[in-house]
This record gives structure tokens, C-alpha cells and sequence, in this order.
């Protein structure tokens, strides 16, 4: 996916659509570290309507699962999670 925002970035800087590159990074941010494999990351997903689901790592699929299962923004204020 970020291989995906650069090319786009790229393309848009070449023709001039955009004036100013912005950083794609909030470096106010701490990483996350999502360990794939057995004994590794263990999430818990919850929608909206509050139900809950775990979700392991894994290699295979991981970017289809994480995209439909974990994208959000979490609140800090809350300590919940919201779909964008």
C-alpha cells in the first residue's frame, strides 16, 4: 500500500497537481509490531454494532485481513477504535 501512495505522490509532483511533497508519516505516532505466526499477535476486532472477533497475523492474506478486519483510528481519549 505505501508503495502504492509513493507511486502516486510521484505522479502527482511530476505533474504538478500537487505544489508541496507533505510527509506521509506522523512522526507523533508509536509503531506497532505485528508478530505473524503461531504464538504471535493476537487482536481483537470490534465493529460497530460491538461485536467482537479475534484476529491473528498471518502472512498469508494479512493485508486483505488487516484492511478488513483492523483498519481504524483509535481514540486515546476513549480507548476506542473507529472505522474510517
Amino acid at each position: 500500500m505505501a508503495v502504492l501512495e509513493d507511486l502516486i505522490r510521484a505522479i502527482e509532483l511530476w505533474l504538478r497537481i500537487a505544489k508541496e511533497q507533505v510527509p506521509l508519516i506522523d512522526l507523533n505516532l508509536d509503531p506497532v509490531l505485528l508478530v505473524p505466526a503461531i504464538g504471535g499477535s493476537i487482536l481483537e476486532a470490534v465493529d460497530q454494532a460491538w461485536n467482537k472477533e479475534l484476529v491473528w497475523v498471518r502472512i498469508l492474506a494479512a493485508d486483505h485481513e488487516c484492511h478488513e478486519k483492523l483498519w481504524a483510528k483509535f481514540d486515546a481519549a476513549t480507548g476506542l477504535q473507529s472505522k474510517k
